[in-house]
């Protein structure tokens, strides 16, 4: 059987199997099994919530609130827990001539520039002790500890920012 797959996928091109749901095709039964879940949505994240159609999608989704996120992009610092997401970013064709006046660092988006500069425009900061970049929530000095400090854990208070006004 999975040599006929094999023959009709690769060789002829057939994909006799159809979604009903979005007339795409396969060349096996099992594939279009497997594809039907991606329009349920059955496996939840208990983490934030986001619904996948897989098992698999939902395993690879899950390290993304890994604190490890070992991919990082030249241009603009951001992080990623997967080659692949790291590829796509860069792929978008990402203006990172997106400088902030205040402070110099890079952005890809108008829109992630935008949300930085309200940052400067805060009373008071969350400043990392580590290398100066300063936040206006607590929760994004976290993240950022998390994916540009591997040494950082959230109870070493040694590594928290300190708040500056």
């Amino acid at each position: 059987m999975r040599l006929l797959t094999h023959i009709r996928q690769h060789h002829l091109n057939q994909k006799p199997f159809k979604c009903k749901t979005c007339n795409k095709a396969f060349a096996s039964a099992q594939n279009l099994r497997w594809h039907k879940h991606t329009h349920t949505k059955s496996f939840k994240c208990d983490t934030c919530g986001a619904q996948f159609g897989s098992n698999y999608n939902l395993s690879r989704h899950k390290t993304s609130h890994a604190s490890e996120k070992r991919y990082v992009c030249e241009d603009c610092g951001d992080c990623f827990s997967h080659s692949s997401n790291l590829s796509k970013h860069k792929s978008k064709g990402l203006n990172i001539n997106l400088v902030c006046t205040e402070c110099g660092l890079k952005f890809c988006t108008e829109y992630r520039l935008r949300a930085h500069k309200h940052q400067h425009a805060k009373e008071t900061e969350l400043i990392c002790e580590l290398c100066g970049v300063q936040y206006a929530h607590k929760s994004s000095l976290h993240k950022h500890m998390r994916n540009r400090h591997s040494s950082y854990t959230e109870a070493a208070p040694s590594h928290e920012g300190k708040l500056h006004s």
